[in-house]
């Protein structure tokens, strides 16, 4: 009897533990499997595609335990197909709670921004910063919208907000940059975040856009001997030969300009850079003659640089043909006035953010001057600051 009984009792005691053993590698599966769908959804949070894990995605389907994690992953998996659409009956009921909020945030106002609904698009975007205000995607998104509606008082504060949260990545002072330079014109500011963007060891492709636009504000300030170090680190295209030839034109070496310029021309006939320093060089060695083909050429790329065309004017001039020479100033004056109202009108809607009567105004000019995309861009912005009732509430 004292036999069996012990031999009951070892029974159930390996039963036991044989239970335990199951239990626990149940419960160490189920921890694994939640570790591994939390590491996805960050990696969601964070951009790109390295998220999707396939053999994850297939074991969490039909598990009731993840099944607001695998339909966050399907809009994300969507967006990042092109089907931006798609995502909201992908996410209909789901909510910003718990572990999937930053994410579900993310994809649904990347997906308004692309399906063109600006103010559901900031409105989602600042929800998550309110939340989290270390986001720093959120932040960046929010300086593109912002940009995009022409409010960038706004823009470059968000931008500010990204450095501040990623010190050590080139984004936010590449954008700064281009800020600076194209919208401000300020060559020293633009030139300084450039300076600090290329620091930060950004992809090559970004490295040699920056390079060129670095050196542009360079010349800019007549800091020619700066900005050809600049390009002497770029690689060799025919943009950045034109750049370097005009930077030794501006110190005075004739013959290394005119040399760099045949190079360029050489690689591609058409850039533009090097067009208009051939047309320089031709005006300035008196051969009006050999300016009039490579000004026509940029012309007809955008017959509203009133710059050029005022060129064309002096080139005509010179050989003789008044009648020429004065239809081309009056087509230069037309431009450069329509340019200066266009310039106006955007100093009005960086401090006028909700004002949608400025970008209609802007898109009519942008229509004068043949800039079809960009007429489209303001159009859009006016729509949408009309919809929210004369503007978007965005900052100032």
């Amino acid at each position: 009897m004292k036999i069996r009984r012990r031999l009951r009792i070892a029974l159930l005691a390996l039963l036991c533990l044989g239970a335990a053993v199951y239990f626990g590698g149940l419960r160490w599966r189920q921890e694994r499997l939640d570790r591994r769908v939390a590491r996805a959804l960050g990696s969601l949070e964070r951009g790109g595609d390295a998220w999707i894990d396939r053999q994850l995605i297939a074991e969490i389907t039909g598990n009731p335990r993840y099944e607001q994690e695998l339909r966050l992953f399907h809009a994300g998996w969507l967006l990042s197909i092109g089907e931006p659409s798609g995502v909201f009956p992908a996410t209909a009921g789901l909510r910003p709670e718990g572990q999937i909020r930053a994410g579900l945030l993310l994809v649904l106002g990347e997906a308004y921004y692309k399906t063109g609904q600006l103010p559901e698009s900031e409105r989602v975007f600042r929800q998550l910063t309110l939340v989290d205000p270390q986001n720093s995607r959120a932040h960046r998104w929010l300086a593109t919208i912002y940009h995009d509606l022409g409010n960038i008082v706004a823009a470059f504060g968000e931008l500010e907000k990204v450095a501040e949260l990623q010190p050590d990545d080139f984004f936010a002072y590449r954008l700064m940059g281009m800020i600076n330079l194209l919208d401000y014109q300020k060559h020293k500011e633009a030139a300084g975040c450039y300076r600090k963007a290329l620091e930060r060891s950004p992809p090559e492709e970004q490295t040699q856009a920056m390079r060129l636009e670095l050196a542009q504000a360079m010349a800019a300030m007549n800091d020619f001997a700066g900005a050809t170090d600049v390009l002497d680190a770029a690689q060799v295209n025919a943009r950045v030969l034109a750049q370097k030839a005009e930077c030794r034109w501006g110190v005075g070496e004739r013959e290394q300009a005119i040399e760099l310029l045949s190079q360029a021309l050489a690689l591609d006939p058409l850039e533009r850079r090097a067009l208009l320093l051939k047309a320089r060089f031709a005006l300035e060695d008196g051969k009006p003659d050999a300016a009039v083909a490579p000004l026509k050429s940029v012309l007809k790329d955008d017959p509203h640089d009133f710059n050029t065309r005022y060129q064309l004017s002096i080139a005509y001039r010179r050989l003789g043909d008044k009648q020429a020479s004065a239809l081309e100033l009056e087509q230069s004056n037309a431009s450069k006035e329509l340019r200066s109202r266009l310039n106006h009108l955007y100093a009005e809607a960086m401090q006028r953010a909700g004002d949608f009567g400025v970008r209609i105004e802007i898109a009519e000019v942008c229509d004068m001057l043949q800039k079809p995309d960009l007429a489209q861009k303001w159009r859009r912005s006016a729509a949408y600051c009309r919809q929210q009732g004369g503007g978007l509430n965005l900052p100032n």
